[in-house]
Order: C-alpha cells, then sequence, then structure tokens
C-alpha cells in the first residue's frame, strides 16, 4: 500500500515472458495481456477498485487513472493460470 496526494496515479513497466527458460515474445497459444488493477483503502480492512486496464504481456505497457484523489491505493496484477511467467524490473508506479 502506498499513499498517493495526487489527483492521478500512473503505472508503467517493460514485461517480459517466459515458459520454462524460454522467452516468448508473442503466441497465440497463451493469453496476449495481464490485468492491472488500481484499489484505494476505504476501511481499515476494505478496500474498493477505482479501476483496470489490461497491458501486452510482451513489452512496454502504461496505464493511467485520472482524478483519483489522494489517499492509500494498491495495485493488484492477474494473468490467466497457463504456463507463462510474467516478469519486469523496470516497474513504476507514480502519483503525478
Amino acid at each position: 500500500m502506498r499513499t498517493y496526494n495526487h489527483n492521478n496515479i500512473a503505472y508503467s513497466a517493460s514485461v517480459q515472458s517466459y515458459v520454462g527458460n524460454y522467452r516468448i515474445t508473442s503466441s497465440s497459444k497463451y493469453s496476449p495481456t495481464y490485468k492491472v488493477s488500481l484499489y484505494i483503502k476505504t476501511w481499515l480492512f476494505g478496500s474498493e477498485e477505482v479501476g483496470y486496464k489490461y497491458l501486452s504481456r510482451y513489452g512496454y505497457g502504461e496505464a493511467k487513472w485520472t482524478n483519483v484523489g489522494s489517499g492509500d491505493y494498491f495495485f493488484r496484477f492477474e494473468k490467466a493460470r497457463d504456463s507463462v511467467d510474467v516478469k519486469s524490473n523496470n516497474v513504476v508506479m507514480r502519483g503525478y
């Protein structure tokens, strides 16, 4: 969870997809996207989804949520239950 004091929140990452040790750059066999959801904390243990975006599993992707206001936010990531690992070493989550 991270506190943002901005009206807008952005997420970006360059991702790579792997089956075992083999990197794949596209495939009709596997889902081409993963889902990034933004949540805001609403109560002590509660949260509410602000919105979501689908991004490519193969390369750079960016999602922006505007006019969300300040608060405690977190991201949730989902992908298809397949044998593909989606990895990144340059995730950026920021308020603007």
